[in-house]
């Protein structure tokens, strides 16, 4: 696949025409969509809750175990916060809990009862 990128005028009156290929860019791009496919499916079917959140504690990849838990879809938690869904005592332990793992790196483990939508 050629792309044309620049027409350069030169001091003759002729022009130059510069392409580029671009076919092994459209190759690992279409690459990367395929894997990123076979992740999201691996993801979403899961049994396992799994998330990602960024360093606001926002929601940025859901899957749809925990949505489902949660009474939502994965679409309808992304850009929500713990304190979207549980209540403050209980949503400020897991920001504390984010916290600590963001400073240390290290993983925390702490047993909580969630509630969930609907009882």
């Amino acid at each position: 696949m050629w792309i044309g990128s620049t027409t350069r005028w030169m001091p003759d009156g002729k022009t130059v025409r510069i392409y580029q290929d671009i076919s092994i860019r459209k190759q690992a791009e279409n690459s990367i969509r395929e894997s990123e496919g076979r992740l999201r499916a691996i993801i979403d079917n899961t049994p396992n809750e799994i998330y990602l959140k960024d360093t606001e504690g926002r929601y940025t990849l859901v899957n749809r175990a925990i949505a489902e838990y949660q009474g939502h879809t994965p679409e309808e938690m992304v850009g929500l916060t713990a304190y979207d869904h549980f209540p403050r005592e209980l949503a400020d332990v897991i920001a504390e809990q984010e916290r600590k793992v963001l400073q240390t790196g290290a993983p925390c483990e702490q047993e909580v009862e969630l509630p969930v939508k609907g009882g």
